[in-house]
């Protein structure tokens, strides 16, 4: 059987209902500033994991492990930079328009099948080559 949960039951005094509704107020507001807060974290906890991994590539590291999908569209990222290692052409792809769950990791993008349009129809393609994120571009004034 269900339990239905219960409801408080408002007080008939003036002052009495007043506080409460204050009450309620203020939990409402400090819900919706913690919210606020935890999304900030998570956007710094990502931006974080995703310039370690740039990083980690600079220096010639591996590959794994990388940021997630997610992750990276969390930390600001709006892009990813591929090389084709036939012709050497520089692509940036957005993140938003690749479709891949958002649990998979940045580097497994350099084992799929993404290869260069500009290299022609030719029957074995190379696949491209990962070499970063690509964060929006700001103009300075």
């Amino acid at each position: 059987m269900k339990s239905i949960p219960r409801r408080p039951r408002w007080p008939v005094s003036g002052g009495d209902r007043k506080a409460l509704a204050k009450a309620i107020r203020e939990a409402d507001h400090a819900y919706s500033v913690n919210k606020l807060k935890a999304a900030e974290a998570r956007s710094a906890a990502a931006r974080f994991e995703c310039d370690a991994w740039h990083a980690q590539i600079f220096q010639g590291g591996p590959m794994y492990p990388s940021p997630t999908m997610e992750d990276a569209i969390t930390a600001g990222y709006t892009g990813v930079d591929l090389q084709c290692k036939q012709c050497g052409t520089t692509k940036t792809i957005d993140l938003a328009a690749i479709r891949r769950p958002p649990d998979m990791p940045i580097a497994s993008l350099d084992d799929t099948g993404i290869s260069c349009k500009t290299c022609g129809p030719q029957r074995w393609k190379l696949r491209a080559r990962l070499l970063g994120l690509r964060m929006p571009y700001k103009a300075t004034p």
